[in-house]
């Protein structure tokens, strides 16, 4: 490959000075030499140095003309072909990435940047013609030294995701709501029971029971009219183990009243609602009785299906359980202990 350069002389060499008639002629790329005089009187000229561009081009066509000739296009794989901006005719450039000679085969070859470069702040990691950059496992961020790097996770509550504050607020809504169903059912449930202790308490003569009772003199002052509850728990609920006796009449069970007192509790199998005022009458009846031979009452609960009875318990006594199993006040000769 050969250049041609041509060197002429302004005014063909007439009109120089005498003192130094030679001239300088040298080639040199623009703006990388400027002129001054100290250089026609100097002999060290001559020993200086400037760069040189050689710009260049393939035959007179064009890119697009130019590839229309399969056979004779110079541009190998990896390149791309640019027209002369300067002249007619193309030359080839390796493509962005690759670096080589793009005239000849396999010419322009992958540039490893992760080995010329360090633009990672992870790992990096090789592709044709560019790279990446990513974070290792367990770490966040872009993996880039420009970008937001790697950086462990950020345990600060209040830089969590989004999602999970959503999924908590959800959650929480969730069992708020639940938990207010469940306590609406509870009180509707509780509103149930107590207008259904009302009723009994109605249908068992709790009214005129209080009426005697206010009106009435001479009757124990210990006398008690117990809520289903005290009695629920005075017998652990009815339980098999507190039964002290059964009958046709119904069952006598073993209550201990919190204050530890040992009672006896009736508990009949049916009742006659048109027997009403006579029960009530019974019970004012037993409520004046006291005396040493005779088991004594201490008050009925109302808020049941059936009345309670309930009595004081005595030890070891078969026939004190049958006595309470009758409706009539049990009165022996001597008292059972």
């Amino acid at each position: 490959m050969s250049y041609n350069i041509t060197i002429e002389s302004y005014e063909n060499h007439v009109d120089v000075l005498p003192e130094n008639p030679c001239s300088f002629a040298f080639v040199a790329e623009n703006d990388n030499y400027i002129f001054s005089a100290s250089d026609l009187r100097g002999s060290n000229f001559k020993d200086k140095q400037f760069p040189v561009t050689v710009d260049w081009t393939i035959g007179t066509t064009s890119c697009k003309e130019a590839k229309m000739d399969t056979k004779n296009f110079a541009c190998q794989e990896n390149s791309n072909c640019v027209d002369s901006e300067n002249n007619s005719g193309y030359f080839c450039k390796c493509f962005k990435g690759y670096e080589g000679n793009p005239y000849l085969p396999n010419g322009c070859q992958d540039i490893n940047e992760c080995e010329t470069m360090s633009s990672c702040n992870g790992t990096c990691i090789n592709l044709p013609g560019t790279f990446n950059c990513s974070c290792p496992v367990g770490y966040e961020g872009d993996g880039w030294k420009n970008g937001t790097g790697c950086s462990l996770p950020n345990r600060d509550k209040s830089k969590r995701s989004p999602l999970i504050d959503i999924a908590l607020g959800s959650s929480i809504g969730f069992l708020g709501l639940l938990l207010g169903i469940v306590s609406l059912c509870w009180m509707l449930r509780q509103r149930q029971i107590s207008k259904l202790k009302d009723a009994y308490f109605l249908q068992n003569g709790g009214i005129l029971l209080r009426e005697e009772l206010s009106k009435r003199q001479g009757y124990r002052e210990d006398v008690k009219v117990f809520t289903a509850e005290e009695l629920e728990k005075a017998t652990n609920n009815y339980h098999e183990s507190r039964i002290l006796g059964q009958g046709g009449q119904g069952t006598v069970y073993k209550g201990i009243l919190a204050d530890n007192r040992i009672i006896a509790i009736k508990k009949s199998i049916i009742g006659d609602p048109s027997q009403v005022e006579q029960f009530i009458n019974e019970i004012m009846v037993l409520y004046q009785i006291n005396h040493k031979n005779v088991v004594k009452l201490l008050g009925c609960c109302l808020e049941t299906q059936v009345p309670l009875l309930v009595y004081e318990y005595i030890t070891n006594g078969t026939v004190f359980i049958i006595c309470i199993m009758m409706m009539l006040p049990p009165i022996f000769h001597g008292r059972l202990v």
